[in-house]
């Protein structure tokens, strides 16, 4: 059984305070959101602020996030001969 890779000194290489996580699957996709909510007692652990806490616990509203309001132009305009070409080519 291996320990781990040697040092200089002739000793192993430890690091207690390392934790291996667990790795999903690489051919299932988890939710960054699924992700982070997962990692949250882990994240508390190392200590980080109460902001990223709730933000991670609650989420966060970003305003510019709402999808655009449709815009619509208006229709370029064809020959005749353009309009029933592309009348034909679109159905």
């Amino acid at each position: 059984m291996e320990t781990g890779p040697e040092t200089t000194c002739g000793g192993t290489r430890r690091r207690k305070h390392r934790q291996r996580l667990p790795r999903p699957s690489p051919s299932a996709t988890v939710p960054v959101y699924t992700a982070l909510k997962n990692s949250l007692p882990r994240s508390q652990q190392l200590g980080v602020s109460s902001w990223v806490e709730d933000t991670i616990e609650n989420g966060v509203t970003v305003d510019w996030a709402a999808p655009p309001t449709l815009c619509f132009s208006a229709e370029y305009p064809l020959t005749l001969a353009d309009q029933a070409f592309m009348t034909v080519e679109i159905q």
